[in-house]
């Protein structure tokens, strides 16, 4: 398996290769198995409560939202222009 292949099945958290060590269905008793199987199925429950960027119903910020958004991303960037000149002893103007 490469780094890239998954591990987890989100969709189907049972066949999930990070659980084929328990293969046979008396292995799948054991409470380590259910545990794993657990906080699997957790994960899927807290993604499908997460929006995401790829899912079709995605609601994106409304357009005041973004402009306050862009504008905190600026004072960001400024304030980050601001504190590596004060500790490189340099001067930095406002436009």
């Amino acid at each position: 398996m490469n780094e890239l292949d998954w591990n987890i099945s989100f969709t189907r958290p049972a066949i999930s290769p990070c659980l084929a060590k328990w293969k046979t269905d008396v292995a799948k008793d054991s409470p380590e198995y259910r545990e794993a199987l657990g906080i699997i199925a957790e994960g899927k429950a807290t993604l499908e409560k997460t929006p995401r960027g790829e899912d079709p119903d995605t609601v994106f910020p409304a357009p005041c939202d973004v402009r306050q958004l862009e504008k905190y991303d600026r004072l960001k960037s400024r304030e980050r222009r601001v504190r590596e000149a004060i500790l490189s002893g340099e001067t930095v103007y406002d436009k």
